[in-house]
């Protein structure tokens, strides 16, 4: 069993989930193949630490990250321990990963579930699931991202545009984000609003904000330019999710954060 303090944050005015581990804040990040430290952090920090309890990190990269970041855990974190499931919860404070489920946690009328598949990417693998956008028009077959280490939710150019997402209401508008990925390039993201998102066939959100630009990410899970593309994010999974490995389901329990510690950014 494995289980450490994990919290809600502020994050690019949003908020996002963080580890925190000996008073530094790592990002939670099911969109990062791998698991990142801070380049200039010496042997046996705490962000050494925070991967090698699951044994990531011997393939843990040292790269430079924004200061208020000690680290990114991504994916190979949350799955090199061989356990079967992951518990995030950002409102009680904790992140649970075990061969059992976490007793006290049961799936209600407001919760929701998908099933989720492994795309292999450079360096290792990222969870997708099926999903369909609606706007005056309706997308299916759109590859996800689940992507904790993300704030907003952002849909490619060509499935916003096949949706036809609607405009924000005048005069309340959210100012485009402009977002940098790992390979440094940044890309200005510009606020829509969806009449519907599913997730697999049994996770429904309705008038859901999201973003609109092409990610590099797309491109590393092999989407085309053309193809639906989307990256879901704490928006809309929320702040209490558990991950089953063993039947390769996300279960959505809703829950916001009840004090969440503020990172600038």
């Amino acid at each position: 069993t494995t289980s450490t303090c994990i919290s809600a944050a502020s994050y690019a005015d949003e908020w996002g989930a963080f580890v925190r581990e000996g008073g530094a804040n790592y990002l939670l990040d099911t969109g990062s193949a791998v698991s990142v430290v801070r380049a200039s952090g010496p042997t046996g920090t705490a962000s050494e630490l925070a991967c090698a309890r699951l044994g990531a990190m011997d393939r843990a990269a040292r790269v430079a990250l924004p200061p208020e970041v000690a680290g990114i855990l991504g994916w190979d974190f949350l799955t090199a321990a061989a356990k079967e499931y992951v518990h995030v919860d950002c409102a009680k404070g904790f992140l649970w990963i075990d061969q059992e489920p976490l007793g006290g946690y049961h799936l209600g009328e407001s919760s929701q579930s998908c099933a989720f598949r492994h795309a292999q990417i450079a360096g290792g693998f990222l969870p997708v699931a099926d999903a369909a956008l609606y706007g005056v028009s309706c997308v299916e077959g759109a590859t996800a991202v689940i992507d904790t280490g993300s704030p907003v939710s952002i849909a490619s150019i060509s499935l916003a545009s096949g949706a036809a997402l609607f405009e924000e209401t005048e005069g309340s508008e959210t100012p485009p984000l402009v977002t940098t990925g790992a390979d440094g390039k940044a890309t200005q993201l510009e606020a829509r609003i969806a009449a519907g998102l599913r997730l697999g066939t049994g996770a429904d959100f309705t008038q859901q904000r999201i973003f609109v630009g092409d990610l590099p990410m797309a491109a590393a899970c092999g989407i085309a330019p053309s193809e639906p593309f989307l990256l879901v994010g704490m928006d809309v999974l929320g702040g209490v999710m558990t991950i089953d490995l063993r039947t390769m389901t996300l279960h959505l329990l809703g829950g916001r954060p009840i004090q969440p510690i503020y990172i600038p950014h």
